[in-house]
């Protein structure tokens, strides 16, 4: 899944970045995989990404570096001079010459969530399950830190979700393996 977002980082910052995150049970081999529309970037030949993992393109790796620090699992910088637009745009990431694997326009009007529209948070994939639709602004929100989380996970255990909502555990909304699904 494409997992994370930094399109409109704060006005001290030129440090954007997609992040995609592994969901499935199995490596998943990168070659031929692209992104062509939003930025041109091909990961390199024989480029895995393993069960759980994360991996990041960035802007700039330099801009990048110097915000979020070295040893982040970054594959790469998307081609020179491209800008994710601060505005929302369609991001297209493909396999082979055009298969899309996810093809979806981001936005910053409701109902997409307003913090990532030049506040510093990252727009996050809210339930990173496969094969659902990155089109649909309800599958996303920004993200927990000013930031985001580019290469780990900003997800919040169920029952700290509840607590924070001032929801009781129950109705329904248990983890009763404490797995923290629901």
């Amino acid at each position: 899944v494409i997992s994370e977002i930094m399109f409109h980082p704060t006005s001290i910052s030129t440090a954007e970045f997609i992040e995609i995150h592994n969901v499935g049970p199995t490596p998943v081999d990168l070659t031929e995989v692209r992104f062509t529309k939003g930025l041109d970037f091909d990961f390199p030949d024989g480029m895995t990404i393993a069960t759980g993992a994360y991996l990041l393109v960035v802007g700039d790796t330099n801009a990048f570096t110097a915000v979020y620090g070295p040893g982040l699992p970054i594959a790469g910088q998307w081609e020179s001079g491209d800008r994710l637009n601060n505005g929302g745009e369609n991001i297209k990431l493909t396999l082979g010459s055009g298969t899309a694997i996810h093809e979806f326009e981001y936005g910053i009007l409701p109902p997409w969530p307003p913090g990532p529209s030049g506040l510093g948070y990252s727009l996050t994939l809210a339930c990173l399950e496969a094969g659902g639709n990155h089109a649909n602004p309800a599958r996303w929100r920004a993200s927990v830190e000013i930031g985001g989380s580019p290469g780990s996970s900003d997800a919040t255990p169920l029952a700290d979700w509840l607590n924070i909502h001032g929801l009781p555990p129950g109705d329904g909304l248990d983890d009763t393996d404490g797995d923290g699904l629901v």
